[in-house]
């Protein structure tokens, strides 16, 4: 929230901000009747740019997450492990994507949230030669520590997220740096987070692109970036391996 903010100020906006409780709202036909950004973390993808304009801000890639002494060093030594992630999440779709390009059977146990426990729908007959996906179902409240609260528990054994997110999260957190780490990204592709705009709102987005590039370009961002990650925008982009 707090770079938005900034680049309004720059553009001389003093803006009002509204807060959603689900993050499938920021999809929904009428969110932009009510207002004029979405400033959060949302991946760009082909499906998203069709109906929002979308602004890059910043790099990730898509990792996988485990507990502490998990020595995974090829996808297939996923077989016979749990694996939880939202519906709702683009993850999820990684994730189906790259186990069916590397031939790994699967099979998707839906589960919920009750009373801030994991609670399954129903259990998939899953064999030791397969991945079972805990499929979190659409539009359910959750703490941001939930899925790796279910790592620590042994409720499952990875996760997938973001490398923003976890960054965000892993360098601010003593018990997720005590149990938790990140096994390795699972695409090699470069992705980016995005504040959206409505389709037809090009002015007020593009004048988000100008500030955008003067924060970077500044050495702003990266103060920013330091202040709430605790670790530099560019010792970030060298983690997830885009710098050296």
């Amino acid at each position: 929230m707090k770079l938005p903010q900034n680049l309004q100020k720059y553009l001389g906006v003093n803006p009002e901000f509204k807060i959603v409780d689900k993050f499938s709202k920021y999809f929904e036909n009428t969110i932009f009747n009510s207002i004029d950004m979405i400033a959060d973390i949302i991946t760009i993808t082909e499906e998203r740019s069709k109906t929002l304009t979308m602004i890059k801000f910043v790099e990730i890639v898509e990792i996988l997450i485990g507990r502490k002494g998990e020595e995974i060093t090829n996808i297939k030594d996923l077989v016979g492990k749990k694996i939880i992630t939202f519906e709702n999440f683009t993850y999820f779709k990684t994730l189906q994507k790259i186990l069916n390009e590397n031939n790994i059977d699967y099979d998707i146990s839906n589960v919920t949230i009750k009373n801030n426990k994991l609670a399954y729908i129903n259990k998939s007959k899953v064999s030791n030669e397969q991945v079972e996906i805990l499929l979190i179902k659409r539009n359910i409240n959750y703490s941001p520590y939930f899925l790796y609260l279910q790592l620590i528990e042994n409720k499952a054994d990875f996760t997938i997220i973001d490398s923003f997110s976890f960054v965000q999260k892993y360098f601010n957190t003593l018990f997720m740096k005590q149990n938790l780490k990140p096994i390795f990204p699972l695409t090699k592709e470069v992705e980016y987070l995005s504040f959206c705009f409505p389709k037809d709102a090009t002015l007020l987005s593009s004048q988000f692109e100008k500030p955008l590039d003067y924060y970077k370009n500044s050495g702003k961002f990266d103060k920013l970036f330091k202040k709430y990650f605790n670790i530099s925008y560019y010792e970030y982009l060298s983690i997830i391996g885009l710098i050296k």
